[in-house]
């Protein structure tokens, strides 16, 4: 061994370098896997979610938001035509729709009626839209207070 070798070797022996090397290291791996996830994620992300018009993205995300099921948000997530999307709203409400088969559906006007009202007496004053408060939540879910309780 010549002496450069040598004194190289009896560094690293000595534990100088080790623990500096063995953080450089360290970096290098964390880095590369923080990109390698990122990169999936990005993958992942495209894949599963489109960028959905604001009209459809409204619907879900306030219309509904509070009575659709997980299951029919997944199903018009995966949609991919815009006329797909409007016989699903169609669809979803005529489900709903306590005369089934006529022109007029009063759980729908309901449902409006009550994220207006939310939106008109529970958003004063919190800087939020009513119908996102927890008081919006409860009074588009369940309907105005009955009256008389014993």
């Amino acid at each position: 061994m010549d002496g450069l070798h040598c004194d190289d070797f009896r560094r690293n022996a000595g534990g100088v370098n080790g623990p500096r090397r063995l953080r450089v290291i360290s970096r290098r791996v964390s880095v590369f896997l923080a990109a390698i996830l990122f990169a999936c994620s990005g993958i992942c992300l495209g894949q599963k979610k489109q960028k959905l018009e604001k009209n459809y993205r409204d619907w879900l995300e306030r219309d509904v938001a509070y009575i659709i099921t997980k299951d029919e948000r997944d199903t018009f997530l995966k949609l991919t035509t815009d006329e797909a999307r409007e016989k699903f709203i169609e669809t979803f409400w005529e489900i709903r729709n306590p005369s089934p088969g006529s022109p007029a559906n009063s759980y729908k006007d309901e449902i409006y009626q009550r994220i207006a009202f939310a939106d008109a007496r529970f958003g004063i004053g919190s800087g939020v839209e009513g119908w996102r408060t927890d008081r919006g939540r409860t009074y588009i879910t369940l309907g105005p207070a009955k009256t008389g309780l014993a």
